[in-house]
Parts: C-alpha cells; sequence; structure tokens
C-alpha cells in the first residue's frame, strides 16, 4: 500500500511539474516578465530585419539601409537599436512594431516614408505601441502621407493607446506630417502619461484635427518644442486643440520644465478651437514651464479660446511664464490673453507667472485670464485691457530690457535661462 501511494505521488509531481514546464514557467507567459527573460537575437542585415519573428527580441549590430524598399508591418517582443541607425525605408500598413512589442530602445529612424490610407485607427511611421518602455528613439528627415476615412492618429515616435507605456528620451527632426480627413498627430506620441526628456524640433503637420509636438494626450516633463509648425483645418467634431507641447490634459496629467519656442500655430475652420503655445486645454498642473516666441492664428466661426501660454486650463500654475508671443483672433467673441484664455480653476497662492513683451491681436485680450481668476503674484510688461479686480503689477516699460530687473521679478530658474548684459534672456537648449 505505501509503495502503491509513493507510486501515485510520483505522478502527481510528474503531471504538476509538466504543466509548469508548459506554461507557469515558461518566461513568454508571464505578466511580469522583464527584458533579461528573452535571448536577444543579434541582426545586422536587411534580410534579417525583414525576417523578425513575432516571438523574440532583436537587438542591431549594425547600420542598415533598406535602399528605400517597403518595409510591412512588424510585431516583435522587444527591438534594441543598439545604437544604430535603420534609413531609407518606405513604411507601409501601420507602421515598423505592432503591438506586443514590449521594450523599444537606442536606434534612429532616418529618412523614413509612410502612406497610410483606408482605416486610420492605429499608425505610426516608425514604430507602433510598445506596451512597457520606448527609450532613446530618434526619427529624422521623415515624412508621412496620410489619406483615409473614419477618425485616426498618428506619432512619429509611438503610437501609444496605452497611457501606462514608459517614453523617454526620444527625438524627432526635421519631419512632415502632411493628412487627409481627421487625423490627430502628436510628434513623439499619441498618448502618453509618463513622458520624459523628449524634444521636437522642425517639424512640419498640415490639414491634421487635434495637433501638438510632443503628445494629443498625455504629460510630458523636461520636454522642449521649437521652430515647428502646426496646422489644423478643424476636421474633428469632437472639437480641436492645437498647442506646442501637450494638446489635451486630463486630471492626472502635467507638464513641468516644459518649453515651447518658435513654434506656429495656425487654424482655421467653422468649428470652435482652444489653442496655446504650451497647452491647448488643460486639467493638471503645469511648473517651470515657458512659451516664448510663438505665432498663433485662429480663424473660426465658433467662438475660440487663445493663450499665449494656456488656451483654457482648471489646474495650478507655479512659475510659467509667456515671452514674446504674437497672438491673433479674427473673430469678436473669441477670447485671447497673453497667459491662459479661459481659466476655470480656484485662486492658489503659491502661483508666479510672468507675461513678457507679447502682441495681442484681439478686441477680447487680457494679460492673465479674464479678471485673472486663480492668477497670484504676477507681473506684466503687457497692459492691454485692466479688469477691476485686476491684481498684475505691471513693471515701468523703461525696465522691460533691463536683465538684472528681469531676473529679480521673474524669478527666472537659472538652468533654463542664460542672461546677457542688455539683453533679453535666451533659453539654454541641448539638441
Amino acid at each position: 500500500m505505501k509503495k502503491r501511494y509513493v507510486f501515485m505521488m510520483c505522478v502527481i509531481a510528474v503531471v504538476l511539474l509538466s504543466i509548469c514546464v508548459l506554461v507557469a514557467c515558461d518566461p513568454g507567459n508571464q505578466k511580469d516578465k522583464t527584458e533579461a527573460d528573452y535571448e536577444w537575437i543579434e541582426i545586422a542585415t536587411a534580410d534579417e530585419l525583414v525576417g523578425m519573428k513575432s516571438d523574440a527580441c532583436y537587438k542591431l549590430t549594425a547600420d542598415i539601409n533598406l535602399n528605400g524598399a517597403q518595409w510591412q508591418p512588424h510585431s516583435v517582443i522587444g527591438f534594441d537599436g543598439n545604437g544604430h541607425t535603420i534609413k531609407n525605408a518606405t513604411i507601409i500598413g501601420n507602421g515598423a512594431f505592432l503591438n506586443s512589442c514590449n521594450w523599444l530602445k537606442n536606434c534612429t529612424f532616418d529618412n523614413f516614408k509612410t502612406v497610410c490610407g483606408g482605416n486610420l485607427g492605429e499608425m505610426a511611421v516608425a514604430c507602433l505601441s510598445a506596451k512597457k518602455s520606448v527609450e532613446n528613439i530618434s526619427v529624422q528627415n521623415c515624412n508621412a502621407n496620410i489619406k483615409g476615412s473614419g477618425y485616426g492618429h498618428f506619432a512619429f515616435v509611438v503610437l501609444n493607446r496605452n497611457s501606462v507605456c514608459k517614453v523617454k528620451d526620444c527625438r524627432v527632426k526635421d519631419c512632415v506630417v502632411e493628412t487627409v480627413n481627421t487625423v490627430s498627430v502628436g510628434g513623439i506620441s499619441y498618448k502618453s502619461n509618463d513622458t520624459e526628456n523628449c524634444v521636437v524640433e522642425r517639424m512640419t503637420v498640415k490639414n491634421s484635427a487635434d495637433v501638438a509636438g510632443i503628445a494629443v494626450f498625455g504629460s510630458c516633463e523636461n520636454c522642449i518644442v521649437k521652430d515647428c509648425e502646426f496646422e489644423s483645418t478643424g476636421k474633428d467634431e469632437r472639437g480641436n486643440y492645437v498647442a506646442g507641447v501637450i494638446a489635451s490634459g486630463g486630471d492626472s496629467s502635467y507638464m513641468k520644465g516644459c518649453t515651447s519656442q518658435g513654434n506656429t500655430i495656425t487654424f482655421t475652420s467653422s468649428r470652435e478651437c482652444i489653442a496655446g503655445g504650451l497647452g491647448g486645454t488643460f486639467i493638471g498642473d503645469i511648473t517651470d514651464c515657458v512659451s516664448r516666441g510663438n505665432t498663433i492664428r485662429v480663424k473660426t466661426d465658433a467662438k475660440s479660446y487663445i493663450g499665449g501660454f494656456v488656451g483654457s486650463h482648471s489646474g495650478k500654475v507655479r512659475n510659467g511664464f509667456a515671452f514674446e508671443n504674437y497672438l491673433r483672433s479674427y473673430n469678436e467673441k473669441d477670447i485671447t490673453a497673453g497667459f491662459i484664455a479661459k481659466y476655470t480653476g480656484t485662486a492658489n497662492s503659491d502661483t508666479f507667472c510672468g507675461v513678457y513683451m507679447n502682441v495681442n491681436i484681439s478686441k477680447n485680450g487680457f494679460s492673465f485670464s479674464p479678471a485673472n481668476q486663480g492668477i497670484t503674484y504676477c507681473y506684466s510688461t503687457y497692459e492691454q485691457i485692466k479688469e477691476e479686480n485686476d491684481n498684475v503689477e505691471y513693471l515701468p516699460q523703461e525696465d522691460w530690457l533691463n536683465a538684472d530687473t528681469i531676473k529679480q521679478t521673474f524669478h527666472l530658474p537659472e538652468e533654463k535661462w542664460l542672461l546677457k548684459d542688455g539683453a533679453l534672456p535666451e533659453l539654454k537648449y541641448n539638441f
């Protein structure tokens, strides 16, 4: 009897071990698997790149020139460019990497072209929907021509429908997007709530819906958008948001240490527009951010909101600055402001902000926001319309070009500004 019991226990153990080997002990089936759980296959040629399998991770060991060849969508578990460049490709379909990709990193995509049509639901020119992280990805000299039906989303670095994904240290430079019908465009991502240290320089977006340099929806820390041109024709019936950094941010969104400089934002439509140098409509907090030298032109039949800093905002602002922006509205119903055109939050005493040398062409214009609601400890050299309860202190005109006065008054963070004797503040950039 004892031997039979021992035999039965051994059989059960073998069965359980088999199940473990086939299911639970397979790293591919573990929800908490990491990059170390996989063998990373080294590839070095165009044929090996095109032949990647969906159940493996890959690492480049050399630059790859696809010589203009079409590259079909690929679904891999992980891809590490290892500091190399993939160039001269034509992307067809929904992008270069699909939804199963967990990690995408360390690669430059140069001189890519994409032509997408049909269903515009999901697409990206270089990579698509990494689940866990996208890090150190650069996209340069790329262009996209997007045509089709339905509401679509586009991004140069990652079209991230999963806001859990972390996007870090990514760059977009000298890229162009042209769209037909309704397409929302984000330079870095479509949607991400964890975007850090990203830069967009000289990007052009034409004929789109919601547009932003970094992301249409999401958050951003230490992001820079410079010398870009964003054009929207108002094809999104839900309303259009156009901005230098984030088009729309929800309750959990934030901007910290972000800069929008030298960008041109144009909106033409019969629909409402909410546009801003940094953000279109934003609910979360904004800290240590600067909007400088941006041009915003809005021409609509509906009432719109145009802000040199943010179009519409209801969160807190700490150390926010708007310098030398040009705002132009063609509709008498529109509200424009050097800082925030529509503020729906409550006053907070830790706010400190400044508006400096803006040009505002509108019959309904304000330095900060209507009645300066929620804005305290503010200084301005821009005096157009003063509200009865105006709590803004206006600097004397003779001090407008005094670097020492500007530095002392606006409390400019040293790490973000370089002050020259007798000159206006200049931003530091690390492109």
